[in-house]
């Protein structure tokens, strides 16, 4: 797979899960994006945990309303708030070595303005494969 290829199904499944927590269907997430498993208990499914995440991003959102008296939101994807973070994996001079992890960050918005947290994607790569994407909140 070459680069492009590969950062365009990377960019494509972040924007799914953006814009999945954004209109609240979580259920248009792919399969292939899952939550760290710190966020899984014993026996939890991909289901359950993304349950239990849901739960966590709108008592956030709420929380925030009550204590700041503003509307907070979730803002659907924007490019600008995706950072690649390149670094040997993501080697320019050499579009077939795109190693087996990687990360990028998102930073999400409500009505523009940066929110208190943000993401980190961790991707693996398995060639034939789609990307594989783990997110982590950063609080």
């Amino acid at each position: 797979m070459e680069q492009e290829e590969f950062r365009v199904m990377v960019r494509d499944a972040v924007k799914a899960l953006i814009d999945g927590i954004a209109s609240g269907e979580y259920d248009n997430i792919p399969d292939n994006v899952d939550i760290n498993k710190s966020w899984y208990s014993d026996g939890m499914t991909r289901d359950e945990a993304m349950a239990d995440f849901k739960d966590w991003i709108e008592g956030q959102l709420s929380l925030w309303n009550e204590q700041d008296g503003a509307d907070f939101v979730f803002d659907a994807f924007k490019e600008d708030s995706l950072d690649w973070q390149d670094g040997d994996y993501f080697d320019d001079d050499d579009d077939d070595d795109l190693g087996e992890t990687d990360f990028v960050i998102y930073q999400p918005t409500s009505h523009g303005e940066d929110i208190d947290f943000w993401f980190e994607f961790d991707i693996e790569n398995k060639e034939g494969e789609k990307p594989r994407i783990v997110f982590h909140i950063n609080i």
